[in-house]
């Protein structure tokens, strides 16, 4: 089974696999502030810093996306989180009414308990007067009523939790759904900005956290039904205990009930924010154990034992304030119950010295003082969980808002029908500009004209952080250009719906992801949609020089995967460009595939790239200079721009040029000398 973290780690594959049907246009930070404050702009115009604006003209400045919200979209005010998780909840009325009616009446069985209890307790006190007949066949009928009333609550509250905990788990299921899917079909730059961590957080701690606190209020003394209680007891106490005993039941319970619930409330809040914190260590510690090798090669274990425990400071000191509110919160909910007891004792003794009240009420009355009791205590834990609760579900939804704001212009403008014609494989980068959502100030790609004949090699070559691995990242749709087109075959490659785009292009990367699962389901993972039967598993496994080894590993296509298995990188290289050859698709990038390999394994893994860039359009991102001599097209990138391009032998007889130089200074690549494709 593939992990909801192995998704949010790795949406790269997810693209390109076709495992989600949507991808999403960039937006900005400026963009987004516009949308909260409920500006209404049919285009945004994106500010850039005097050093970049200079070099980009006005049109790149326009982003070109469709308008965010209508005039009624931007006048509507978004709802209370609670109030959405509510509606959400009550689209399962068929389950929720009646665990609601059932509640009531466990509720109101409940509240009969004590009369008839105090019954019993009336009828010991006078049955040593009675007939013994009599007396066993009143005793007999009063235990009866009490036993009925004791079946009836707990039928009713089987229904009750039953019910309730379905609908809980089915809208908890949806939000989840919801909100994973929604963070697919968003493109890299959302998974920039937001972070991985908070994303990965929200979706399994926190709506988990929803769930469980939900599900520990449907017992009897918390939640609906101890309010339910909490309201007959008080009545029902007033009237036994009448003018005297209202200032205490009327007033004194429910003041000291309402400030127990206000501290409850605030160490609700308080909570979140420490599992807040919590999360951000969760976060330090897996990223540490995932970089342990880099950590003991850099001897850094002190340093990282010094920076968590700066960590854990910060959660301390929001623990504090977290703990002396629990202990408010107890100590509130404990002298409420003691001055609920005492009132009663009291009361009733002042009213039974009176003559105003028989030993049978007083019984009567003492049920009810120990129903309140439960019941407030169980309030107290209710309203504090509340809070809790609510801050989940506003950093729940605020991730859904943003979610869904960054991939509304994708299903906007990727509204197309499905059906399309075969694509040939010809790619035009026309004027493109782009910026990373994380840096809206600092232009990447500035004004790029680039175009792929279809079965045209084409290379990208130049120094680190020119731009190359951006071009490929605006293809694949990782990113939305900020301005320009990119088409394929002439269509406009936003427009085309995501699933149609992702079986047309396809990436091997260096460093390949698969994801814990059989060999088999790692490369039919090419084609998600559809059902790739063992033959085409095995045919693409063949033409990727993968097929051999696979066979002889210990279940062969059946073999388990995860990260500590004992496959090399060759062989996870070659499992991953059989996952490429599954969907067949007609554009291929390659980042270079070759460079971190051994002798043997990159000669295997070449021998793989060159079955499947036949008749093939490829854009190649170049770090051996040995691999783009057979490339139609070679392209020198440097700052974001094509600065020369032309034939291997044509740039290697420009003076003065850029490819020329960087082949003089070899030294910066790897294997000058290594046989070309």
């Amino acid at each position: 089974m593939i992990s909801t973290q192995a998704f949010i780690a790795h949406p790269l594959i997810l693209r390109h696999s076709s495992a989600h049907d949507r991808f999403s246009l960039n937006r900005s930070p400026i963009k987004r502030s516009l949308l909260a404050t409920g500006v209404k702009r049919d285009r945004f115009t994106c500010s850039l810093s005097a050093s970049v604006s200079n070099k980009v003209p006005e049109s790149a400045r326009l982003l070109n996306t469709a308008p965010l919200r209508s005039e009624s979209d931007a006048s509507r005010q978004p709802l209370n989180p609670t109030v959405r998780f509510l509606k959400s909840l009550f689209a399962e009325w068929r389950l929720l009414v009646p665990a609601i009616i059932a509640a009531l009446f466990g509720s109101l069985s409940a509240v009969c308990i004590p009369v008839l209890y105090g019954r019993v307790v009336g009828f010991l006190a006078r049955a040593a007067s009675l007939d013994p007949v009599a007396g066993r066949l009143e005793l007999v009928g009063h235990t009866i009523r009490l036993f009925g009333a004791f079946m009836i609550e707990s039928a009713m509250t089987f229904i009750f939790v039953s019910l309730a905990a379905r609908a809980i788990d089915r809208s908890t299921r949806r939000l989840r759904e919801r909100l994973f899917d929604k963070t697919l079909r968003n493109d890299v730059g959302f998974f920039d900005e937001t972070g991985r961590s908070r994303i990965e957080h929200s979706i399994t701690r926190e709506i988990k956290s929803v769930r469980d606190t939900m599900m520990m209020n449907l017992s009897k003394d918390r939640g609906l039904r101890a309010i339910v209680e909490v309201f007959f007891s008080l009545i029902v106490s007033v009237s036994i205990t009448g003018t005297l005993g209202f200032p205490v039941f009327g007033l004194l319970v429910p003041i000291l009930s309402t400030t127990s619930a206000r501290i409850g409330m605030r160490n609700g809040r308080l909570a979140f924010n420490v599992e807040k914190k919590e999360g951000g260590v969760q976060s330090f510690v897996s990223e540490r154990i995932r970089g342990l090798r880099t950590i003991k090669a850099f001897g850094a274990e002190k340093r990282e034992s010094q920076a968590l425990g700066r960590i854990l400071d910060g959660v301390e000191q929001v623990s504090k304030k977290s703990t002396l509110s629990r202990g408010m919160t107890e100590s509130t909910s404990r002298f409420t119950i003691y001055t609920t007891m005492l009132s009663y004792l009291m009361v009733g003794g002042l009213l039974i010295c009176s003559r105003s009240l028989s030993y049978e009420m007083f019984a009567c009355l003492t049920g009810y003082v120990w129903n309140l009791n439960f019941c407030m205590a169980g309030l107290s834990f209710t309203l504090t969980d509340s809070a809790k609760l609510s801050k989940s579900l506003e950093s729940i939804y605020s991730l859904l808002d943003v979610a869904k704001s960054y991939s509304s212009d994708a299903e906007h403008k990727a509204n197309g029908t499905s059906v399309l014609p075969a694509y040939n494989g010809e790619v035009q980068f026309s004027n493109v500009y782009f910026n990373y959502p994380s840096r809206p100030d600092v232009m990447v790609l500035n004004g790029i004209n680039i175009s792929l004949k279809p079965g045209q090699m084409v290379a990208l070559v130049g120094s680190s952080g020119g731009g190359k691995s951006t071009i490929a990242a605006l293809l694949s749709r990782m990113y939305a250009a900020t301005s320009g087109r990119i088409t394929l075959d002439g269509t406009d490659i936003q427009s085309i719906p995501p699933e149609v785009y992702a079986k047309q292009i396809s990436v091997v990367e260096q460093d390949p992801i698969l994801f814990q699962g059989t060999i088999r389901d790692n490369i039919a993972y090419g084609r998600p949609d559809e059902l790739a039967d063992d033959d085409v598993v095995i045919q693409a496994a063949k033409e990727a020089n993968a097929h051999e080894f696979i066979m002889k590993l210990p279940d062969g296509y059946n073999t388990m995967w995860n990260p500590g298995s004992n496959i090399s990188g060759g062989q996870r290289q070659r499992i991953a460009i059989a996952r490429s050859l599954v969907k067949s698709p007609r554009v291929l990038i390659l980042d270079e595939a070759t460079s971190a390999l051994d002798q043997e394994s990159e000669r295997l893994v070449q021998n793989a790239l060159e079955r499947i860039m036949q008749n093939r359009t490829v854009l190649l991102i170049a770090h051996r200079l040995s691999t783009v001599q057979s490339a139609n097209l070679i392209l020198f990138v440097r700052d974001g721009e094509v600065v020369e391009q032309g034939g291997y032998k044509e740039l290697l007889s420009k003076e003065n040029g850029h490819f020329r130089a960087l082949v003089n200074s070899a030294s910066n690549y790897v294997d000058c000398t290594a046989p070309p494709f």
